[in-house]
């Protein structure tokens, strides 16, 4: 019967294992395959109806369907408008949030906006008509509005980048940082939260650019400079210059505006290389290529199963990682416990922990978490949880596999001018982070379901430890989320003399791996802004001339 159900345990099903056939139709390039696939798992108006809109929005995006995945990502934002948030609601922690709406978090509540901004800067580019192409910049300025809304009310909830950075150097967050280092906390969550998105800031900079509008486009780059020097490039692991990058544009519209003359200069001094300054002088004179590229895809979340029991003679409850899967899997289920849950002063290193023995498949570690009860061991008898599970319970909760890899790197060729494209943003990052931060709570609820579960099972039941038994078959966490959404995205901002251009992109979509060619011809004109939007989610070639 135990190996049964290990076996169950094992082949739980996560959103993520349901939706590895239209991710692979995604990277091939199978577009139809792909939303076929997601139709079938995500049946719109229920309760995926949110990731439903979402995903097959973002999909739809890569088709080159703008107006249809628009379509359907106004209808995402109206649900997160209008659902409510039971992140923190007694229903989740009761009967489990894998069976309620699914809720949306902060930063996928900005990619809604993020791709329709997109979208509606992609459809004015292809139009040939005056009258649509500024109707569509005026649906992009209204995306670009709500993103600095929405951004607004994140910086006054979490604080901006400077704030925290204050806050650390400060006396108490000095000893605060002692004494996680005493006690074994490897992480400070404070330094994972999604406080603003100066990648967002940049692209509103560079659609109130498009609409001649140069002193929001100004506010907006400058927000995206401060954002990534102060310590988002940091938190993201962003590599390239994108820092630098949105000084430059800061300054170039500064200069084109008028008006900012002493500001500028200075700046200019102190934020640009001398490369950059150089391009000052001749930008006027010029168009430019903003290329944009959707590397790879967003990483999925797995299923982390934890035991749950009772011991009487030390008066508390203990939480021990269940690990199953391949080798790797199991040590980055460790990895995941250890560094958010387990006792850390009885540990003697990370690197030990997966040399455990192996039962069925199973390995059952060392690493443990015990929650001492005290004097409400008492009231725990008395509720009969001990009683409850003598058999133990099992708690799941979501997690992340360590990132061991990340996309190799993208060049741009136009003539004889070659340039790298810097990160601008890390969807991959936001994600493992985001559920860092809900960590806790995700616990919390596993364990308040559970025990809940297993005394109800058993009083109903009249048999003692029939509780457990239920718990082990009918444990359950969320796995769900957005998918479709990019590993990472690139950019890189380039000046061509007026007249026609053709752009090569090669990009290493994972290491190892032949390297992706795409190329575009663009007819430039003097003062032009153009947006090549481009996506690498596998290794075949695309021209698009």
């Amino acid at each position: 019967m135990l190996l049964s159900v290990l076996l169950f345990v094992s082949g739980c099903a996560t959103y993520g294992n349901k939706t590895v056939d239209a991710r692979s139709a995604i990277e091939r390039g199978d577009y139809q395959s792909a939303r076929v696939q997601l139709e079938k798992i995500l049946p719109s108006g229920k309760r995926n109806g949110l990731l439903h809109d979402m995903e097959i929005g973002s999909l739809l995006h890569l088709q080159g369907e703008y107006h249809e995945s628009n379509q359907l990502l106004e209808s995402a934002e109206r649900f997160t408008e209008t659902e409510p948030d039971i992140r923190s609601s007694v229903t989740r922690a009761l009967i489990g949030k894998e069976i309620t709406p699914y809720t949306a978090t902060d930063f996928e509540k900005m990619f809604i906006n993020y791709y329709k901004l997109t979208n509606y800067l992609s459809l004015a580019q292809l139009s040939p008509y005056q009258q649509e192409r500024d109707t569509l910049l005026d649906g992009a300025r209204v995306e670009a509005r709500r993103i600095d809304i929405k951004l607004n009310e994140l910086a006054i909830q979490h604080g901006t980048h400077k704030e925290a950075a204050e806050r650390k150097r400060s006396a108490l967050g000095q000893l605060s940082s002692f004494l996680k280092v005493i006690t074994g906390t490897r992480i400070d969550k404070q330094d994972l939260i999604y406080r603003d998105d100066p990648w967002s800031h940049y692209l509103a900079g560079y659609t109130y650019e498009q609409l001649d509008e140069l002193d929001s486009a100004r506010l907006e780059y400058e927000k995206a400079a401060v954002l990534y020097e102060s310590g988002a490039k940091a938190q993201y692991q962003l590599q390239g210059n994108i820092t630098e990058q949105a000084w430059f544009d800061t300054i170039r519209v500064m200069k084109k505006a008028g008006g900012y003359e002493d500001r500028w200069q200075q700046l200019s001094e102190t934020k640009l290389s001398a490369e950059l300054r150089g391009h000052l002088e001749t930008s006027a004179e010029n168009g430019q290529l903003l290329v944009v590229e959707q590397v790879g895809l967003a990483p999925q979340k797995k299923t982390l199963q934890v035991v749950l029991t009772a011991h009487s003679y030390t008066r508390s409850l203990v939480l021990a990682p269940m690990l199953t899967g391949t080798l790797q899997n199991q040590r980055d289920q460790q990895a995941w416990f250890y560094l958010l849950y387990a006792d850390k002063a009885s540990l003697v290193g990370l690197a030990n922990l997966h040399s455990a023995g192996i039962i069925n498949g199973t390995i059952y570690s060392l690493t443990r978490k015990t929650i001492p009860l005290g004097g409400a061991w008492d009231s725990a008898m008395e509720l009969g949880i001990p009683q409850a599970l003598q058999f133990g319970a099992r708690v799941s909760v979501p997690y992340y596999s360590l990132l061991r890899s990340s996309p190799g790197p993208s060049v741009l060729s136009v003539g004889t001018e070659t340039v790298q494209l810097s990160d601008s943003t890390s969807v991959a990052q936001l994600a493992i982070q985001e559920q860092l931060q809900q960590a806790n709570w995700e616990i919390y609820e596993g364990l308040t379901r559970e025990i809940i579960k297993a005394i109800t099972t058993d009083k109903l039941g009249g048999i003692p430890g029939l509780g457990s038994l239920t718990s082990w078959l009918t444990a359950s966490s969320d796995s769900r989320s957005w998918l479709t959404l990019p590993q990472q995205i690139r950019m890189t901002r380039v000046f061509l003399t007026p007249g026609k251009h053709i752009a090569k992109l090669s990009s290493q979509v994972r290491h190892g791996q032949p390297a992706k060619l795409s190329s575009k011809q663009f007819t430039i004109k003097k003062g032009q802004n153009i947006l090549w939007l481009n996506n690498s989610l596998a290794s075949t070639n695309a021209t698009a001339l």
